[in-house]
């Protein structure tokens, strides 16, 4: 890529490339080695700024004998949790995952900004006054366990600076530069040590301005545009990839392109972790549509040797059983001998013990005996996916503190971000805003400019007060702060491509929406409705025109008479399947009462009511009673 060929050519041996994302440092230390050629890159040149900044802290925690240790983000956030907890003096908060998320954010932003609580202005609304007791009751736990969270690092490394080993520093992709990080450079500075910020860039280039009807047309735009453009370097920036990720998957998938996208989804919702979560919590299902999914699970010993038997199984359960039963009740309330490897490990269960060593032992136990991973071969994703389920169960027996087994690993595959290995030479590459940040591209595509998009909407913090945010300009809280940011991104985008590419959708539903103001005075040009036809892989002809031989004794069991000869006439297929193979359908039995199943059903009630109480008398002696 010739966007950063300036500064490799500039680059020497004392000069550290700090990113502001690992993405970034990546494809930089890549290309470094291609513009530098036959492997001649030695030594660490590119760096992003956490790897930077846990480099620095090592060297601080023995230059200084700092006996803190830093939380990981999954025990960070559990801890996070567990505060909320306590302080509010109640399990039943409704988002508590959600609450502690923002109270983390809270905390994370007074770190950034170089804050304490102290610093915090009166008078204290109930929100900030509970955020601030549960900050003090956090830190009291950290102390406790001698630990600090990551975004606490910068802060202590300003009061225990440890010595620049490079003479030159360089910031890339920094758009906003948070108070701590500013005055830890300052330090460095005084170090003697040459600190400079700024992007490369290439001359700035006009974009092709495209406006769609909807977000398929416009996603499907993109892929013709992939396909018109095969070997060469394409990127495509989403900037609510987060909320649309799932979509864009499925688009490309059906395309056939080789596709890499940023982001990742909690490992937990991969279905084959969930199938081994819900394995190791068979005592608290108490959900018949549970039960009904886990007994179909490919996931689960037998899936396949008892295919049929487990589909029948299923509507059996959504027949016979109640909406709510445990799984003793399902075991004594439906027949599970024709399936005996699924009732063979649903008996031999044990009950979990609150021990952790203990509790991994039974996990392994559990998993193993009912057959889990399942019997057929896995794909590449599923088999990454049981990889990293087996190093959540590592961190679990690594935990310092384990009191709640279950509902930590569950906690531990929340929190794990999943994303199965990239494909090495993707066609495309999907990115969100802040993964785009310096990233360098050939052929640049930006979707989704509408103008609730960039610029992004105010959002202040809900536990900080909103007129402190906003005048020590804290992210998301002054509309102008997020104006010049989006600026910057812009700029980023027209200098650091060869080509350019922007459109937005000019309606979601019933909503219409105008193009982000930064492209006032671009013209559009309104675009038909784009269509591909999905890659069909060839298909294995096999002639398969003769049945079996009719023994002599199904010949003398043969029943049906001139239905036979009626099947036969209108689908051989269908006749040879019901009459020779014996496949029956299953019995169909709905989720819900439908209008009509809801009517009899109250009939039946009026009358059963009525003919207990007989005449008006018992009516009203049952009114009176009452």
């Amino acid at each position: 890529m010739a966007v950063y060929d300036f500064l490799f050519q500039t680059l020497d041996q004392d000069t550290l490339v700090v990113t502001v994302n690992r993405r970034l440092a990546r494809v930089l230390r890549l290309e470094y080695e291609i513009f530098l050629g036959n492997g001649a890159f030695r030594g660490e040149r590119f760096i992003d700024q956490d790897a930077w900044c846990e480099q620095l802290w090592q060297e601080a925690r023995v230059a200084h004998s700092l006996a803190f240790r830093v939380l990981p983000p999954y025990e960070l956030s559990w801890l996070w949790q567990r505060v909320v907890k306590q302080t509010l003096e109640t399990d039943q908060i409704i988002q508590l995952k959600k609450t502690a998320n923002l109270v983390q954010q809270a905390f994370e932003i007074l770190q950034s900004w170089d804050q304490s609580l102290d610093n915090i202005p009166l008078p204290h609304s109930e929100d900030v006054h509970t955020f601030i007791a549960i900050a003090q009751n956090f830190e009291t736990e950290c102390r406790r366990l001698q630990a600090i969270a990551s975004c606490q690092r910068w802060g202590i490394l300003c009061k225990h600076p440890v010595q620049i080993k490079h003479r030159k520093v360089l910031l890339l992709g920094f758009d906003v530069m948070p108070p701590v990080l500013a005055k830890w450079i300052q330090l460095c500075q005084e170090q003697g040590v040459s600190v400079r910020t700024g992007d490369s860039g290439s001359s700035k280039v006009n974009p092709s301005a495209y406006v769609y009807l909807n977000g398929r047309d416009e996603k499907q735009a993109v892929i013709k545009w992939a396909r018109s453009h095969p070997n060469q370097n394409l990127t495509v920036v989403v900037p609510k990839l987060q909320e649309d990720r799932q979509t864009w998957i499925t688009q490309l998938e059906a395309s056939g392109l080789r596709y890499a996208i940023s982001g990742a989804q909690s490992l937990s919702q991969e279905p084959i972790i969930t199938s081994a979560l819900n394995l190791l919590a068979l005592d608290t299902i108490q959900d018949r549509e549970a039960w009904s999914d886990l007994v179909v699970s490919p996931f689960i010993g037998g899936a396949f040797t008892e295919f049929d038997a487990r589909q029948k199984l299923r509507a059996r359960i959504w027949a016979e059983c109640p909406q709510e039963i445990a799984l003793q009740g399902l075991i004594s309330k439906v027949d599970l001998s024709t399936a005996p490897v699924l009732l063979s490990g649903l008996q031999i269960r044990s009950t979990a013990p609150a021990d952790r060593d203990a509790w991994l032992a039974f996990a392994i136990q559990t998993l193993q005996q009912m057959g889990w991973p399942g019997e057929r071969s896995l794909s590449s994703p599923e088999y990454q996916a049981v990889a990293s389920f087996y190093e959540c169960l590592q961190l679990l027996a690594n935990w310092p503190e384990v009191s709640h087994p279950y509902q930590q690993l569950r906690h531990l595959c929340e929190e794990q971000a999943f994303q199965p290995q990239s494909l090495e030479n993707p066609s495309i590459t999907v990115l969100g805003l802040l993964e785009s940040a310096g990233y360098p591209a050939e052929h640049l595509w930006v979707t989704g400019l509408d103008e609730n998009s960039l610029p992004a909407r105010v959002s202040p913090n809900p536990f900080l007060p909103v007129a402190w945010q906003s005048a020590l300009n804290m992210p998301r809280s002054k509309a102008e702060s997020e104006l010049n940011l989006a600026q910057k991104m812009w700029l980023r985008f027209c200098t650091h491509c060869q080509q350019l590419t922007v459109s937005y959708v000019s309606q979601e539903g019933e909503v219409h929406r105008q193009p982000s103001p930064l492209l006032a005075g671009y013209s559009f040009v309104l675009s038909e409705s784009e269509s591909f036809q999905p890659l069909k892989p060839p298909l294995e002809m096999i002639s398969d025109a003769q049945g079996l031989p009719l023994s002599e004794q199904e010949l003398l069991a043969l029943k049906g008479g001139s239905s036979i000869l009626k099947s036969q006439a209108q689908c051989p297929f269908q006749a040879y399947a019901r009459y020779r193979l014996h496949a029956d359908g299953l019995e169909y039995y709905p989720r819900y009462l439908n209008a009509a199943h809801r009517g009899i059903l109250l009939h039946e009630v009026l009358q059963s009511t009525w003919q207990s109480l007989q005449d008006r008398s018992g009516l009203l002696a049952l009114n009176r009673a009452s």
